[in-house]
């Protein structure tokens, strides 16, 4: 498994976070594209985790001050228990506020 910044230029990834939106919080989320582009504003980092070619976990936050970052969204693949998705993408997000001078992160 791969963490890695989001490629926001890769719709294939695209399609599959909205699936994995709609997945993880079918009431909030619906197969649009409008999805996508609330969840990868530019003003935002963004993390993905991905097993192959699939998309199993997305994580997002944006900053609400100087130094302080608000971690906006986790989304992680039911199908894919046991493999510390979560955490691993919750560290490498956090690697990548304190690269962009944060330094806190909260829920």
């Amino acid at each position: 498994m791969i963490i890695t910044e989001f490629d926001r230029e890769n719709y294939i990834l695209r399609d599959q976070l909205i699936d994995l939106a709609v997945l993880i919080y079918p009431s909030t989320y619906q197969k649009e594209q409008r999805t996508a582009e609330e969840l990868l504003q530019p003003n935002k980092v963004v993390i993905a985790a991905i097993e192959g070619e699939q998309l199993v976990g997305f994580v997002s936050a944006f900053q609400k001050s100087d130094t302080i970052w608000q971690q906006e969204i986790s989304l992680v693949d039911p199908r894919h228990p046991d493999e510390q998705i979560g955490e691993r993408l919750t560290a490498f997000l956090r690697d990548e506020v304190v690269a962009a001078g944060g330094e806190s992160l909260v829920s």
